[in-house]
């Protein structure tokens, strides 16, 4: 038996349902987190990963995204890229995925979070620039989604 294409393009990689939070209480006894949740329309490549930047858009943190078929998920604790906590106020959160079947351009969705409960003071804008690591698994010095991507022959 032999396949052949349909000649049909494939569809892009889009979110059918987004669940992020739109803030987190850092002083919260039972959910001291932030926590974002997408089911995509097809599964995205590995490398996935989540964006925090501050008011400033100075990045605070990267997080792999943890994929579970065509959802993806991401968690972040409030603490900076050194580890210090991060300010109460405005952030931003940017979601990239590739489509695992190379097909489509990367999906890019964002969004905002307020940090409250920090005890550290208010974000300032243009605050020095952090270094993008760690999380939900650590991420740094990384290319962009799409340049890591396999694409099959």
């Amino acid at each position: 038996m032999h396949a052949a294409g349909s000649g049909v393009p494939t569809s892009p990689l889009t979110a059918i349902e987004a669940g992020p939070e739109t803030s987190v209480d850092l002083k919260s006894a039972t959910d001291a987190r932030w926590d974002g949740s997408w089911q995509l329309s097809k599964p995205a490549a590995p490398g996935a990963r989540v964006v925090i930047r501050d008011a400033g858009g100075d990045v605070v943190r990267t997080l792999d995204a943890v994929q579970r078929g065509a959802a993806l998920d991401a968690q972040w604790d409030g603490t900076r890229a050194d580890g210090t906590r991060a300010h109460n106020g405005p952030y931003t959160w940017e979601l990239t995925a590739a489509p695992e079947d190379g097909h489509g351009p990367e999906l890019r969705l964002d969004g905002t979070i307020t940090v409250s409960g920090s005890g550290g003071g208010t974000a300032a804008a243009g605050s020095p620039r952090a270094a993008a690591d760690g999380g939900a698994g650590a991420v740094s010095g990384r290319e962009p989604v799409a340049a890591r991507r396999e694409t099959a022959v």
